[in-house]
């Protein structure tokens, strides 16, 4: 499969025989959404990547104050 985007946690790769656009995780290499249009995917990759931040800061946060 091709990789059309590329956000460093998140990429978008497209499965032409299905016509579909999966958002996968880098780490773990696990889909974590199918989508049928390009823009949708790589909006959900943006989506993902920015509350995994946020919920990451978070955690630290709290971690930092214990």
């Amino acid at each position: 499969m091709e990789v059309v985007y590329d956000n460093g946690m998140y990429q978008v790769k497209v499965n032409r025989y299905d016509n579909e656009y999966l958002v996968i995780n880098v780490s773990t290499d696990v889909v974590e959404s199918r989508e049928s249009a390009q823009p949708t995917a790589e909006y959900k990759a943006d989506a993902l990547r920015e509350v995994t931040i946020k919920r990451n800061q978070a955690k630290n946060e709290i971690e930092a104050r214990r």
